[in-house]
């Protein structure tokens, strides 16, 4: 983050006399300034005015910058004025230029030191000297507790100990740390618990809720970096959260996501938790397709977790093996039910009366069939149809013989089969026949 974006420096005055042709009367004043702007930037008129001149700039390491001669005649603006002087030379970090403007960028931090010289053409020479504060780049990490941390003492009088580390702060900056923790991560930047000083050390107290077994923290810390001229910015950490023991016995979280799955629906969810002998220990049942589900279990080695949808069997996840520490709230990783199975097509009947809607049952026993993917065309005509309880109607499109194709897919992202149906008006009744792999798909 720039700390500063365009930023004038020190004005010296440069009193020119003599040649009329120069600068007109003697009391004519020439002025020189000099501006730090964003690589690309360009000085105007018009933006001159916006900006407060000083003799210290704020720039950031490994940023290009513009640095700008600027000029002002009896304090108006001079846009060539390379006829009012005979030279000009830039000293910047041990360099020098001797143009109005050029670009730099500083490859390390600290302290610059620069001046601008002006010499007219009677050889009066000013010189505005500054300098430029390149700052370290700053960034603050969370350390402890470390991030999933589940060993946090329930009835700690002193309160949980928050460190953080901070890296970058240059002599002229000071730093003060927000501290933000909740037990809701969606909450956690709209619960400051307050500031102080970023070196200072802090403890959290009356994290523990009765009520629950476990209580699972969130927290994260922002930082405000500000300098001497009191421009700042702020940087964050990321969110950390730690878990509480139990008193009892230890707390099982296993997390449950099925992709590609509408959020509106129910699902049919059986956790079976086994000892590592193949003892089964608990069965758990849940209809939330993003869900937590929280089981009591005693410490042990070798718990295995069986998951499986009793409703949907083209839902499958995979198996999981995890040690149980005592007196612990500990996550298991997220169960991921799949379904990598596409729905299948079958007439309803393979014929029926020549006026008759032909129909179409579509067999999904997973996340189900979208009905906004699905396409029924025939040749290059786009059909009418309607879907509605896995029953696909269409109006009866041949006269004598003609093909159709069904396209589609399941919420899972499976498409329907490759193929086309072909339909025949044979004696009054039409006949359905396929299906028919299409070539070339």
């Amino acid at each position: 983050m720039r700390k500063l974006s365009f930023l004038p420096l020190l004005a010296c005055m440069l009193v020119a006399c003599g040649s009329d042709a120069l600068i007109g009367e003697p009391e004519n004043v020439l002025s020189q300034q000099v501006y730090v702007l964003p690589s690309g930037a360009s000085l105007s008129n018009d933006n001159r005015s916006h900006y407060v001149i000083g003799d210290t700039i704020y720039l950031e390491a490994n940023q290009t910058y513009k640095f700008y001669a600027g000029y002002t005649l009896n304090d108006e603006p001079v846009n060539e004025a390379s006829s009012l002087y005979a030279s000009l030379l830039w000293e910047l970090d041990g360099q020098f230029f001797n143009i109005e403007s050029f670009q730099y960028a500083f490859t390390s931090s600290g302290i610059k030191k620069g001046f601008l010289e002006t010499v007219d053409l009677y050889g009066d020479t000013v010189r505005t000297h500054f300098e430029v504060l390149v700052n370290t780049p700053n960034r603050i990490q969370l350390e402890y507790p470390a991030n999933g941390y589940n060993q946090v003492e329930r009835n700690n009088e002193k309160g949980i100990p928050l460190r953080w580390k901070t890296e970058g702060l240059d002599p002229w900056e000071t730093a003060y740390c927000t501290i933000y923790a909740s037990d809701e991560k969606d909450d956690i930047w709209t619960s400051s618990l307050g500031t102080t000083d970023c070196n200072n050390n802090i403890s959290l107290k009356g994290i523990v809720n009765e009520d629950l077994p476990s209580n699972t923290v969130y927290w994260a810390v922002s930082m405000l970096v500000t300098n001497d001229a009191g421009k700042g910015y702020t940087t964050t950490t990321d969110v950390f959260s730690f878990t509480t023991k139990t008193e009892e016995q230890s707390l099982l979280t296993i997390p449950v996501i099925y992709r590609g799955f509408p959020y509106d629906q129910t699902v049919n969810t059986e956790i079976i938790l086994t000892n590592a002998a193949g003892d089964t220990l608990q069965v758990v049942t849940n209809s939330e397709s993003h869900s937590e589900i929280q089981v009591p279990v005693e410490a042990q080695t070798g718990l295995h977790i069986y998951a499986r949808d009793i409703s949907r069997p083209e839902y499958t996840a995979n198996k999981q093996e995890v040690d149980i520490p005592k007196s612990t709230a500990i996550t298991a990783s997220t169960i991921y039910f799949t379904d990598d199975i596409p729905p299948q097509l079958a007439p309803n009947k393979t014929s029926a009366a020549h006026s008759d809607t032909i129909y179409f049952n579509v067999i999904d026993m997973g996340s189900g069939v979208n009905p906004a993917k699905i396409r029924v065309t025939s040749g290059s005509d786009n059909l009418t149809y309607s879907f509605r309880n896995s029953l696909l109607a269409i109006p009866n499109p041949c006269k004598y013989s003609c093909s159709i194709v069904i396209e589609g897919e399941d919420y899972a992202n499976n498409p329907f089969p490759n193929t086309y149906w072909v339909l025949e008006n044979i004696n009054e009744q039409v006949v359905i026949s396929g299906p028919f792999l299409r070539e070339g798909f």
